[in-house]
């Protein structure tokens, strides 16, 4: 799967969730600013996981909270 590929599937995959009205959290890439949405946890929760920009590829490690805040750590290339 190319990276155009797995963009497209995230973004069909982001309208089906607002088609839905699932709360989403949005954020900017760290490394290119790419606005980014995620679903976010339920009331209490935190969702943690390392990540890439559809955009640009960086990694980073993510964590949402069920209020909507998202804190990241850029990682650096995903590709490195």
């Amino acid at each position: 799967m190319t990276v155009i590929d797995l963009k497209q599937q995230y973004l069909s995959h982001i309208a089906k969730l607002e088609q839905q009205k699932v709360p989403l959290a949005s954020y900017c890439c760290p490394a290119c600013d790419y606005l980014i949405k995620t679903h976010r946890p339920a009331a209490g929760d935190v969702y943690d996981t390392m990540t890439t920009c559809p955009n640009c590829e960086e990694l980073y490690f993510m964590c949402v909270q069920s209020n909507g805040k998202v804190t990241l750590t850029h990682c650096g290339s995903a590709a490195a």
